[in-house]
């Protein structure tokens, strides 16, 4: 389907392309322009900085991602099922796009406040999943509430090294990031489990 807004499709396509290989730090408003090829005023018509098209890349790609996650678990009626679908949902999602995936996981921690705050926004997103593995324990609060928001960060921590070395996104590696985050909740047994189960 043919974008609505070429020119602004064209500015965040170029916009993470040069993210993904200078870091935010070498954006320039006329490197977009020529990636682009688009003048200088026509990118200022749809963006007024060079971080506003930069925190747009992020926060679009967050909001695609969630959109694409968050039915996916709600599809499942186990929550180990549900986690698991969402695990192979952000695998695939940053495999689909690999500098997308960098401007999001690796450049946007760094970038600025606001790209930082987009991408804390995804880990939040994350932890509400997990957390409600509470949910499956005879006393919910048994498991501190910031056991998830603790795992989040940790398989946000773990991809964004990944990304930044070019390792593969992995089945081995979401199983291993499964069992992370199964284990506090279904215990050891569980989290054995998820060393062999079958992507989603």
């Amino acid at each position: 389907m043919t974008s609505p807004h070429p020119e602004r499709s064209a500015i965040l396509r170029a916009t993470t392309e040069l993210a993904a290989e200078r870091g935010y730090a070498g954006l320039e408003l006329a490197a977009i322009a020529r990636e682009s090829e688009l003048r200088a005023d026509t990118l200022r018509r749809y963006f007024a900085t060079v971080e506003d098209a930069f925190c747009t890349v992020v926060k679009e790609g967050t909001d695609e991602l969630l959109r694409r996650a968050i039915p996916r678990f709600a599809a499942q009626a186990r929550w180990v099922d549900g986690l698991r679908a969402v695990a192979y949902t952000l695998r695939d999602f940053l495999r689909e796009d690999p500098a997308r995936a960098r401007v999001m996981v690796v450049e946007a921690y760094a970038a600025c406040p606001r790209s930082r705050a987009i991408r804390e926004e995804g880990m939040a997103a994350l932890a509400s999943l997990i957390d409600l593995g509470r949910a499956q324990l005879p006393d919910p609060g048994a498991v501190p509430a910031h056991t998830a928001e603790t795992t989040a960060a940790a398989i946000y921590n773990r991809i964004h090294r990944a990304i930044e070395a070019e390792d593969e996104l992995s089945d081995e590696m979401v199983r291993e990031l499964m069992y992370s985050a199964v284990v506090p909740y279904l215990g050891p047994e569980a989290g054995l489990a998820e060393l062999e189960a079958a992507p989603s």
